[in-house]
């Protein structure tokens, strides 16, 4: 870092860096692990138990699935009748002149 005839004091931004770099990121380690630790429910659910699942729909067959309350009827909307006419080359060239 000294250059000959100079007595210009090294540079030590380096050696900070060095050392300053290294503690930043023990830290964010340290603190990313107490987080996941902390919200693992959060970040990693727990799986269900598919078999659990498979063997109920195997036991009941082709019976309908017992549903708490009533499901989710939609409204019927009216429907409009759609009027189509047949326009003709002809006509397009009337209206057109």
């Amino acid at each position: 870092c000294l250059t000959p005839g100079t007595n210009k004091p090294p540079d030590r931004t380096l050696t900070v860096v060095a050392i300053v770099l290294p503690i930043i990121l023990s830290v964010c380690v340290l603190l990313s692990c107490y987080c996941f630790r902390r919200h693992s429910a959060i970040i990693c659910p727990n799986i269900p138990d598919p078999s659990a699942i498979f063997k109920e729909m195997m036991m009941n067959g082709n019976k309908e699935l017992k549903t708490p309350g009533s499901l989710y009827t939609p409204v019927p909307e009216p429907i409009e009748p759609c009027r189509i006419t047949p326009i003709t080359e002809n006509s397009v060239l009337q209206q057109n002149v």
